[in-house]
């Protein structure tokens, strides 16, 4: 079973961030409006991480990929 989670995209600088889609603090964000938010597939965390490195990696994009809290199985605020 394929899980989904969002990627929110920080131009600066460079880093991506992965989320679960029910993240509260990304919820509550503005980019969630403005569609600066990728939806990412992945059986794990782990496997949605790969598949975002390979993404930016192919594109010569150089950009840090980090995982929230959230997807780690602790609330935001836990961290």
């Amino acid at each position: 079973m394929l899980h989904k989670f969002q990627a929110e995209i920080k131009h600066s600088p460079a880093v991506t961030m992965l989320h679960t889609l029910t993240c509260p603090t990304l919820r509550s964000d503005p980019r969630c409006i403005t569609g600066d938010i990728r939806v990412v597939r992945g059986h794990t965390v782990a496997d949605a991480v790969l598949g975002l490195i390979e993404t930016y990696m192919c594109d010569g994009v150089r950009r840090r990929v980090s995982v929230c809290s959230c997807a780690r199985g602790k609330r935001p605020a836990d961290e």
